[in-house]
């Protein structure tokens, strides 16, 4: 992932480069849309992770309450789970009850992304949440 990353950032330079970019708002655009990328890619892991989540609450028995990190990597192996810290390409599973979760994910940005699910609906959130009625804000 590392070196995917430090290729994308090496072709993002080489094509401002070529662009003929000379003014620093037009560096701060680019930059901006790598971040949005970054963000992007983030966001599409805890929608495939909370489809995955959705579908083991459904089948559970017990709701959210038993998924943890464990569960969730018998059900989706595909995605790293974790019930520790969140990080770059990891889902952290948080604040699991029979009706909420959230989870969180680091994008390569930097920026931490949430999303949650509650009684009272989703919601999605640049926070680093403990819980389902911390994860606002919207994406």
């Amino acid at each position: 992932m590392r070196r995917l990353l430090t290729v994308i950032v090496m072709l993002a330079t080489l094509v401002v480069a070529a662009s003929g970019c000379t003014g620093s708002t037009e560096v701060q655009t680019d930059l901006n849309a790598i971040a949005t990328a970054q963000d992007t890619a983030a966001t599409t892991l805890l929608l495939t992770a909370m489809v995955a989540a959705t579908t083991y609450a459904g089948t559970s028995g017990a709701g959210y309450a038993a998924f943890n990190a464990a569960s969730a990597a018998q059900d989706e192996p595909g995605i790293k789970w974790t019930d520790g810290a969140a990080a770059q390409g990891v889902v952290a599973i948080r604040g699991a009850t029979s009706d909420d979760l959230v989870l969180v994910t680091k994008s390569a940005s930097g920026d931490a992304l949430c999303l949650a699910q509650s009684a009272a609906g989703q919601t999605k959130g640049k926070v680093d949440a403990a819980n389902a009625a911390d994860c606002t804000g919207g994406w």
